[in-house]
């Protein structure tokens, strides 16, 4: 299978490099994750959502599937997830009858959000590749604080994909090689918010740990929608003006960039991400106080607003 991006108006890249490497770990995920159902049945739920949207990120990498179509899959395949692995009874249970609606509308665009973001956020070498191994090797270690206990099956597969992440980084570290693709960044949305939806089940007061985890890539491709859409711009159309974007333009390195977003994943959010387990009765303050100033610097660094702004 040959396969070649070239330059458009979302890459930052400035010559044709081969894409489609995703399939290698997204393959090696989907079939230990199979694998893994007989002993832990209910993974399969899970691995066939990731495997849908995998298949569905290949065709767009080979024949450029319509956005409406990408659209209304994810949206009918997360409903169907969220059925499936109880996500409704859960909603219920945590919040009550009252809140029911708009809980599960939230918690059903927020998943259609991210499993958008990670794509949109694949724009340099390496920094979702980077992103994802950092958090979930960081999640199951505090899936392990939280509980007391080591790692089950689920957080064992989620050990063996982000390993296999790190063997794909390899060729994916500035300078690419090979970029994941549609494949790969759908896989590792869809794998992380696997894990995140199981883990939350088993130990909800992780919840607000996965989430400063993730405040780096959230807080970029959000603010970046938030700026495009108060400008009037088409907030839906390819473009480059991601903060990640313009900090590897800004230092004419992918590498500083990737490096960067690593660093502050590890060294700012993991330690959040520690302190809302062990104090939970701070855990929501922790989260609005660390989203808002991430916005809030991702807007004022100058996201979202062409170059000349």
């Amino acid at each position: 299978m040959q396969l070649l991006q070239h330059a458009n108006a979302r890459s930052s890249h400035s010559k044709p490099t081969a894409t489609g490497g995703g399939v290698s770990f997204a393959f090696i995920g989907l079939m230990v994750g199979f694998a893994f159902c007989f002993m832990q049945p209910k993974m399969l739920p899970y691995m066939l959502f990731a495997a849908l949207l995998t298949i569905v990120g290949l065709l767009d990498d080979l024949f450029e599937v319509r956005a409406l179509w990408r659209f209304a899959i994810q949206f009918l395949s997360t409903i169907v997830l969220f059925w499936s692995v109880g996500t409704i009874d859960f909603t219920v249970s945590l919040l009550g009858p009252g809140l029911f609606f708009f809980a599960l509308l939230g918690c059903l665009l927020a998943a259609i959000w991210w499993l958008n973001l990670v794509n949109f956020m694949d724009g340099i070498d390496g920094l979702v590749a980077t992103q994802s191994a950092a958090i979930m090797f960081c999640a199951v270690l505090l899936g392990s604080i939280a509980v007391g206990t080591p790692m089950g099956i689920f957080e064992l597969w989620g050990v063996i994909v982000a390993s296999a992440i790190l063997g794909f980084l390899m060729l994916n570290f500035p300078p690419a090689r090979i970029f994941m693709g549609d494949a790969g960044s759908y896989f590792i949305a869809a794998a992380m918010l696997a894990m995140f939806l199981f883990s939350s089940f088993q130990t909800p007061h992780v919840i607000v740990a996965w989430l400063l985890l993730a405040a780096p890539l959230v807080c970029d491709a959000t603010g970046t929608l938030v700026v495009r859409f108060l400008q009037r711009e088409k907030w839906y159309a390819p473009h480059r003006q991601h903060l990640y974007q313009k900090l590897s333009r800004r230092w004419s390195s992918h590498r500083l960039a990737t490096l960067t977003y690593l660093a502050a994943t590890l060294f700012i959010m993991l330690p959040l991400a520690v302190l809302s387990i062990l104090l939970p009765e701070v855990a929501v303050i922790l989260l609005l106080v660390t989203y808002s100033v991430g916005m809030a610097f991702v807007i004022i660094l100058g996201a979202g607003r062409p170059e000349h702004a």
